[in-house]
């Protein structure tokens, strides 16, 4: 989809930034291809890539004319799939996926992503690195200052895992 296979890994990595632009521009056509294309490609990190930077895009929008929200819905179980990716690049592009989406909407993804930090130790990893990333990206501390109890204990059981 986004490059030919013979392309080089910069040549693909240009795609995914200008089919996230292009997608911002117009959301209802090409954000359901971003969609359809991460469940039919094996290149779900360059399109990961795509989505990051459409909601980057429209976090960065000061005119309030790209509001990310009647979005959200469509894009979530699509990261939701691929928190537990055995790729770690394709979980920390979801992470920051996710981190972006919190730092534009705290208050609807907070519970989200606590309920996700429940399963596998991949997808506890992935939910906290995207909050680690929303907090680094400016989130105030209060709205999510209730998960870090949560992501802590993750976060110490990794460690004795990996030490014990």
């Amino acid at each position: 989809m986004l490059c030919p296979c013979h392309a080089s890994e910069e040549c693909k990595t240009a795609a995914a930034y200008a089919l996230g632009k292009v997608t911002v521009g117009n959301m209802a056509t090409f954000l359901v291809t971003i969609l359809d294309a991460l469940n039919e490609s094996k290149h779900q990190y360059l399109i990961l890539s795509a989505l990051k930077e459409v909601i980057v895009c429209h976090h960065q929008q000061k005119d309030g004319n790209f509001d990310i929200g009647p979005y959200v819905s469509q894009i979530l179980p699509h990261l939701l799939k691929y928190c537990e990716s055995p790729e770690e690049g394709v979980r920390n592009m979801v992470a920051d996926c996710f981190g972006s989406l919190i730092v534009q909407k705290p208050s609807s993804l907070c519970d989200i992503l606590l309920r996700t930090s429940q399963g596998a130790s991949s997808a506890k990893w992935t939910m906290a690195t995207a909050l680690k990333y929303a907090v680094s990206s400016g989130v105030p501390l209060p709205e999510v200052g209730y998960m870090l109890p949560q992501v802590s204990v993750v976060c110490c059981e990794k460690w004795l895992y990996t030490f014990g």
